[in-house]
């Protein structure tokens, strides 16, 4: 079973600079992902183009992606300092 006490103990325990590089790659995620819902939002309402479909759907998944590699490349960053 997974164990999310383990990993909240874990980020909590972050070095400063790994901590703030975390949360400065989760809102540029964030910022990514809102532009993506905007665009979304625009195909839905407004305009039946599948182009505008299909950058707003990459842009969402690049900003999983690079959720995904801002909390993982935290963590590695931070175990190789410790």
């Amino acid at each position: 079973m997974f164990n999310y006490n383990l990993i909240k103990n874990n980020i909590k325990n972050f070095d400063k600079k790994v901590l703030n590089f975390m949360k400065k790659g989760l809102l540029f995620c964030l910022t990514i992902s809102a532009i993506s819902s905007f665009i979304l939002c625009t195909y839905l309402f407004l305009n039946k183009s599948i182009l505008i479909y299909e950058i707003g759907i990459l842009l969402f998944q690049t900003s999983l992606y690079f959720a995904v590699y801002f909390i993982i490349s935290a963590i590695v960053i931070n175990t190789l300092k410790n």
